[in-house]
């Protein structure tokens, strides 16, 4: 009698230890099944990562999509538990603080001996009490986050890697290097041979560009009014963000190997007459005098004296700032085929009075009609719901109005889970099925699989309890 009940314990705590193992799996799979899942609004080629686009702020690790290019300033600093982050090489532009308040941040370990902090080929962050007054940046680095040294008053050398590309605003404002009159050649900042980060307010007139530079950084001819031209060599690569703000320039040349230019050119130009691209470059195109990328997809700037545009039917985005200023612009044809607007993207487009925006659009960035006199914008009904006149910065007067078009669904999500976010493209009406199928066959593998431990341990206990008697 006393065999038959401990057999009958050992078969019951085999099933309990099943039931435990199954329910534990089962867990594990339906928290899979339940993840959060973060939607960056408006299509796949908006450049620009802003903070109001997460809707998750408590995932733990992230990649960031490749049609990024700009990563705003506080972004991810409410995301306090993120410590695993993943970039790309596209990206252009890391505002102050992005990642500020994040683990990865916040943790020590993550910063080198003096104490910057980088993500793949991007410095971040500086810290001002631990920097020396010389500093040597990791070779392959490829971006300097804006003020990344800021405030690091003791330090007076920089060396940078020839991998340098972006040079973000303000990275070394308020350090002893800057702040050094002595480190600057005719008013003009350099790091090196080959990166110009700041150029005198005061300049006036002519101002040419040593041979040699390959690199201007990030807003580094903000303000230079007194300047009326500004040459540039065959040796350039990237002009960086905002690089020319401000300015009265009436023209600017591109040169031939010039292969990156940064979001805002020609910002706040308003005289700006004529861009001119070399021939010989390979990698942007002008078309009826606007700048464009090579393939005549993405409309990068438009010279300000235009009074009507035509879009060629190949454009699929209008990058932000692009008619910025275009004080003259009456009429604009947006084609259809265009998918994105872009932030500000007609700012100060005083004398447009009526716009249509094609049914192909998918997504207009913030302030894209900021300082403008549109009375009338007609929409796809795809945009008009929820349209928020204030994010557009449209005036209260505009009267807006919608037509029929076939619906678009063009959300970016981003699956997050305690252990990954990664950044895919899925169709809603698609993805959570193959997730979901996904997950039931792992489901029911892992049930299999205990299911066939459970029959061993009952098998083992059978004949252990045989020799028993």
């Amino acid at each position: 009698m006393m065999r038959r009940e401990k057999y009958t314990m050992k078969k019951t705590l085999a099933i309990i230890l099943f039931m435990l193992l199954s329910l534990y799996a089962f867990s594990v799979t339906s928290g899979a099944a339940e993840k959060d899942t973060m939607i960056i609004s408006g299509c796949s080629l908006d450049p620009i990562l802003t903070k109001d686009r997460l809707t998750d702020k408590n995932i733990t690790s992230i990649s960031v999509p490749e049609n990024i290019r700009i990563i705003s300033a506080d972004t991810f600093n409410d995301c306090s538990r993120l410590e695993e982050i993943k970039l790309h090489g596209g990206i252009q532009c890391i505002g102050d603080s992005a990642f500020a308040g994040t683990a990865f941040y916040n943790d020590p370990q993550n910063r080198d001996e003096d104490g910057v902090l980088y993500i793949d080929d991007c410095l971040i962050k500086a810290d001002p009490q631990k920097i020396g007054e010389s500093y040597t940046v990791r070779d392959g680095t490829r971006l300097i986050a804006n003020r990344a040294f800021v405030d690091c008053t003791s330090l007076k050398e920089i060396v940078v890697p020839d991998t340098i590309e972006f040079v973000g605003g303000d990275a070394f404002h308020n350090t002893a290097y800057q702040n050094d009159p002595s480190n600057y050649s005719d008013g003009v900042l350099m790091l090196g041979e080959r990166v110009l980060i700041s150029v005198d307010k005061q300049h006036e007139g002519v101002l040419r560009v040593n041979e040699g530079v390959e690199v201007l950084g990030d807003f580094s001819f903000i303000d230079c009014k007194e300047i009326t031209e500004v040459r540039l060599p065959d040796t350039l690569r990237v002009i960086g963000n905002c690089a020319f703000c401000d300015m009265k320039l009436k023209e600017l040349r591109i040169p031939e190997n010039v292969n990156k230019i940064g979001w805002g050119f020609l910002r706040g130009c308003s005289d700006i007459e004529k861009i001119i691209l070399d021939n010989a470059n390979p990698y942007f195109r002008l078309y009826d005098g606007l700048l464009c990328n090579y393939d005549v997809t993405e409309v990068i700037r438009c010279s300000t004296k235009r009074t009507d545009v035509a879009l060629p039917e190949t454009v699929q985005s209008i990058a932000p700032m692009c008619f910025e200023e275009c004080r003259y612009l009456k009429a604009i044809e947006i084609n259809e085929g265009c998918r994105y607007i872009g932030t500000s993207a007609f700012s100060g487009c005083y004398n447009i009075e009526s716009l249509i925006i094609p049914d192909s659009v998918e997504a207009i960035g913030k302030r894209a009609f900021i300082s403008t006199q549109i009375k009338e914008l007609s929409l796809p009904s795809t945009l008009k719901e929820g349209f928020d006149s204030y994010y557009y910065a449209l005036e209260d007067a505009a009267e807006v109005t919608s037509r029929d078009s076939p619906m678009t669904n063009s959300d970016t999500t981003v699956t997050a889970n305690s252990n990954n976010a990664v950044f895919t493209e899925i169709s809603k009406e698609c993805g959570d099925l193959y997730i979901y199928l996904f997950i039931d066959a792992g489901l029911a593998i892992i049930c299999l699989v205990l299911y066939r431990i459970r029959n061993l341990i009952l098998k083992r206990w059978c004949n252990s309890e045989k020799e028993d008697r």
